[in-house]
């Protein structure tokens, strides 16, 4: 049950930082835009 926890946080916590990530992308390729 702990190890699933941990596995579960460190799972968000790398879906949050891709998420980051596209945001940072698209706000690049917007300002190149403008």
């Amino acid at each position: 049950m702990h190890y699933r926890t941990i596995w579960a946080s460190s799972r968000a916590r790398r879906a949050s930082l891709d998420i980051l990530r596209y945001l940072r992308k698209r706000q690049v390729r917007c300002n190149l835009q403008i």
